[in-house]
């Protein structure tokens, strides 16, 4: 038995307590003078109606607002900050990373899908973390070997130790070491070329962050 189902028969059972106690009273006085006390008997089962009625009339207010809940939960998406990067919360593991995938928009969330594939696949066992709403990767948690994130027209791979790549990736960087490489919508996508970067960057010291 439930909880409401519950107060919804104590309700019934102490309203039929009530009313015997008010037909009680109108036959006593009735058939005399009755006794002082006999007054006060309904009073008891009145006050427990009061609480269990006002239970009830607030009921259907409370589960209206436990369906809008749940519904805003099942709608709810991450937002999108600039540049179309989603805001996910810091976390360890795989799920906040495809959270992050999952909210990605259109193509980068596309691309995004296949790189990280690329990477479990040549990288058996890697770590995987989103912080500062971006994924990373790393051999060892805590230290991180390549990330990426969204921005308006392209999706930029970080290598944190891109420098020592062969080929190094194109886009430099204002630290000596790492280096980038930034997908656009219409570009393919060179997963031989990203396999062998992610190869050699897994085995090179990551990036404490």
């Amino acid at each position: 038995m439930n909880w409401s189902k519950g107060i919804r028969q104590f309700h019934r059972w102490t309203s039929i307590v009530f009313t015997l106690t008010v037909i009680a009273n109108f036959a006593a006085v009735g058939v005399g003078k009755p006794m002082q006390w006999l007054y006060y008997v309904p009073l008891p089962p009145l006050f427990l109606l009061m609480f269990s009625g006002l239970y009830m009339f607030t009921l259907p207010y409370l589960a209206r607002g436990r369906r809008r809940k749940q519904r805003g939960s099942m709608t709810d998406k991450p937002a999108l900050l600039s540049g179309g990067n989603p805001q996910i919360a810091k976390g360890y593991g795989d799920a906040p990373v495809q959270a992050w995938i999952a909210a990605a928009p259109g193509w980068k969330g596309e691309v995004a899908a296949r790189l990280d594939a690329l990477i479990a696949r040549t990288v058996p066992g890697v770590k995987k973390a989103v912080k500062w709403n971006t994924p990373l990767y790393g051999v060892e948690e805590g230290y991180w070997f390549a990330s990426f994130h969204a921005f308006d027209r392209y999706l930029k791979v970080a290598f944190f130790r891109g420098a020592s790549l062969d080929p190094v990736p194109p886009v430099a960087s204002k630290q000596n070491d790492v280096r980038y490489a930034h997908i656009h919508e219409d570009d393919a996508f060179d997963e031989a070329l990203f396999t062998e970067w992610m190869k050699q960057a897994s085995k090179l010291p990551g990036e404490k962050m």
